[in-house]
């Protein structure tokens, strides 16, 4: 399943991308659609919605199912809102291409070849995955942003993803974390160049 999750997270990062750049999603009606998902995940947690079920099957993780059905999807919406809120479209579009092409390819990475060398800030994660993770997406922002800063913010980027940055009892999602922590550091990078 978390193979199919990761594709899926690499796919909707490419066309949200793609929507926007077309002119097709707006980010008014990308906040529509993130409210409508906090609207839907409240209603699953006491109503079956057949669709909804089909794909939280699928791609949701099962810790979420009864607290917070669509907690991945929605955060990932969330992450793409703010980065194309805060940021320039260029810098928002390469930051969403670090989120969905960086925190997977790490993922699937580290699942695939059990990493050996644990990530500085994280007892779950491995260094070698942040580093796949890293390169996959420096190769995604710099399609947007110059080579330097897309492999810069990348493998910042994917180094503060393994921090575990907690709120109270939650941990914050990376997926809301990523883009906007890539934005800040490629706008920054701008600044100081």
């Amino acid at each position: 399943m978390e193979i199919k999750r990761q594709i899926f997270h690499i796919v909707c990062g490419i066309i949200i991308i793609a929507l926007v750049k077309a002119g097709i999603l707006s980010i008014t009606c990308l906040g529509i659609i993130i409210i409508i998902g906090f609207i839907i995940s409240a209603i699953y947690r006491k109503y079956d919605i057949p669709g909804i079920r089909w794909f939280l099957k699928h791609f949701e993780r099962k810790k979420n199912m009864k607290t917070f059905p669509g907690k991945g999807a929605i955060f990932y919406l969330l992450g793409c809102f703010f980065a194309l809120l805060f940021f320039r479209q260029d810098v928002a579009f390469a930051s969403i291409m670090i989120m969905a092409l960086g925190d997977s390819v790490s993922t699937l990475f580290s699942r695939r070849y059990q990493g050996k060398i644990k990530h500085p800030f994280s007892s779950r994660k491995y260094l070698e995955g942040a580093l796949m993770g890293g390169l996959a997406g420096f190769f995604g922002a710099m399609v947007f942003v110059s080579p330097l800063f897309a492999f810069i913010s990348s493998f910042i980027s994917m180094i503060i993803e393994g921090i575990d940055i907690r709120l109270g009892f939650t941990q914050v999602d990376d997926n809301l974390i990523l883009p906007i922590v890539a934005g800040a550091i490629i706008t920054l990078l701008e600044w100081l160049f």
